[in-house]
C-alpha cells in the first residue's frame, strides 16, 4: 500500500493511485491480528534504477 509521502502520489504522475496515512491503514485492519506491520518512508530506487521517495506499508494479517 502506498503512503501519502510517496513520490508518485505527491507528483500526481499517477492520478488513479490511492494513498493512505498510517491511521487509515491501521483502520483498514481493525478486527485482524497483525502479524507484521512495516512502514517505509525513505529515498530509494525503482526497479529500473531511477531515484524515488518511497512511502509504503507492508502488512501481514489474519482475519479473526
Amino acid at each position: 500500500m502506498l503512503g501519502i509521502n510517496d513520490f508518485w502520489v505527491e507528483a500526481d504522475t499517477h492520478p488513479n493511485i490511492c494513498a493512505f496515512t498510517k491511521e487509515q491503514v491501521e483502520a483498514l485492519f481493525e478486527g485482524y491480528e497483525i502479524l507484521h506491520f512495516h512502514e517505509r518512508d525513505e529515498d530509494g530506487t525503482t526497479a529500473v534504477g531511477h531515484t524515488k521517495h518511497w512511502h509504503t506499508f507492508s502488512v501481514t494479517a489474519i482475519k479473526r
